[in-house]
């Protein structure tokens, strides 16, 4: 649900308040009960009436998933637009739980017309591990719900800041050991290539 923070939505599109600006991509994002783990988020400006966006700042909160930000990961790709040089977030609040990127004032996400693939997008790429304190198994029934939000500005009404949430669970990659037991009768002349899940 996008919320601005200010003067009346009626000063753009209705539209504005349904369209969605950022998503995670689940696919491509996961984590690792003793490794690290990607995480993708993609902002997106699906304006297709020359809104441009700008004041764009991305916070990704991973509340109580047991996760924290590796340093030093963020990647950046653009999608029908330059990239900015590659920056680290400010990391904040619990086991650094909270990651925010403020993007340049020079960066702008054009509503551009066409069909989706003519969208102006940033993908930030960047790395999670399971902190320190957390157990080796705690990521397993971690409540691993994170929340990804985006403010920005859009050319409409540039003296407003309009925000949207995107909530989803980090999938979580872990080995499913299995285990079969066999058995063999030795007194029945089973020998010891024998092994049978049923024993006479």
């Amino acid at each position: 649900m996008l919320l601005p923070w200010g003067s009346a939505l009626a000063v753009c599109s209705p539209s504005l308040s349904s369209d969605s600006f950022i998503q995670h991509d689940l696919g491509a994002s996961y984590c690792e009960l003793c490794g690290v783990g990607p995480v993708r988020v993609r902002v997106t400006n699906p304006r297709s009436n020359g809104d441009d966006l700008s004041n764009i700042v991305v916070v990704e909160d991973l509340r109580n998933s047991g996760l924290t930000y590796v340093p030093g990961s963020t990647t950046f790709v653009g999608i029908n637009v330059a990239a900015p040089a590659a920056f680290n977030p400010v990391v904040s609040g619990p086991n650094g739980s909270i990651l925010t990127w403020t993007f340049p004032p020079g960066f702008t996400l054009d509503g551009r017309s066409g069909g989706a693939g003519n969208k102006e997008a940033i993908e930030i790429r960047y790395q999670v591990r399971r902190y320190a304190t957390l157990n080796q198994e705690g990521l397993v029934t971690a409540n691993r719900t994170f929340q990804g939000s985006v403010r920005f500005a859009p050319s409409c009404d540039v003296g407003t800041t309009y925000t949207d949430t995107d909530v989803d669970e980090m999938p979580i990659r872990q080995p499913v050991p299995r285990v079969t037991k066999l058995g063999r009768n030795t007194d029945a002349g089973q020998a010891s290539n024998s092994y049978t899940n049923t024993v006479y």
